[in-house]
């Protein structure tokens, strides 16, 4: 796994491929232009074709602490050319580790539907244009996931979007070299949005935000609560139930994690 921060892919914890390549030919991809540095170790990583390094899933196990792990950071879930095979494994790993939360991002969240996803996965659709947004909306409200999430980046003109149903949304900017930065006003707007539904927000140290925004899904502070039992005293767990019935079913087990 590759431990990420400042700088780096700043909403997750760690990032873990057991694919790489894809076929969207989106022209800001930055992990194309990551995967030329692949030359010398892997010529399909190279040639951004899609393929898999399943053996990258050994790095996981469920003994481990838990950590947001983002499986698709050079890769897309929802890929015309991912074989089953790859993807059910993918999903068994993922099931036996439930301590870690696995956030899934894709440009075409229509193929989520063909997944019954476990309840420590986070799905999400990236929107850059108004353009795309209504059916990367639709598409993940109709998906079967505990949480979803929009990622607004590169965010690459002024949006009008429904969020109802949305559990957090990410907002960042264009990161290739000279690349033009969007205005403050953009950001504002989407926030703005959020906030009147109460959706969480974070914006990436990329976009250069006036204000620092590093907020989660309520999910994942209980998710907190819970590995540690003694701070659950007096916690308020949401009115829906299902965050408080996921959470307390780990909580006994997740304890004894070291």
């Amino acid at each position: 796994m590759n431990t990420q921060g400042p700088d780096k892919i700043d909403w997750t914890d760690a990032t873990i491929n057991p694919v790489v390549g894809c076929t969207h030919g989106c022209d800001y991809c930055y992990a194309r232009r990551q995967a030329k540095r692949r030359k010398h170790s892997c010529s399909l990583c190279y040639d951004f074709i899609p393929h898999p390094h399943l053996e990258r899933l050994n790095k996981l196990n469920s003994r481990q602490k838990p950590k947001k792990i983002f499986i698709d950071s050079m890769w897309d879930w929802n890929c015309k050319d991912n074989q089953l095979y790859w993807m059910h494994t993918i999903l068994a790993k993922i099931r036996k580790c439930k301590q870690h939360t696995f956030q899934i991002l894709s440009k075409f969240p229509q193929g989520y539907k063909n997944y019954d996803f476990p309840e420590n996965v986070w799905i999400g659709g990236t929107i850059d244009t108004q353009a795309r947004s209504n059916s990367i909306l639709n598409s993940l409200k109709e998906a079967n996931a505990s949480v979803k999430f929009i990622s607004f980046e590169p965010l690459l003109e002024n949006l009008d979007v429904d969020l109802q149903g949305i559990n957090w949304i990410i907002i960042g900017a264009d990161s290739r070299i000279g690349a033009n930065k969007p205005p403050m006003e953009w950001a504002d707007n989407l926030i703005m949005q959020a906030k009147k539904l109460n959706i969480p927000v974070f914006v990436k140290e990329n976009y250069k935000y006036k204000d620092r925004l590093k907020a989660f899904p309520e999910i994942l502070k209980f998710f907190w609560h819970c590995i540690k039992p003694e701070k659950m005293e007096g916690t308020i767990f949401p009115k829906d139930s299902k965050p408080s019935r996921i959470l307390l079913n780990y909580a006994e087990e997740l304890a004894n994690i070291e």
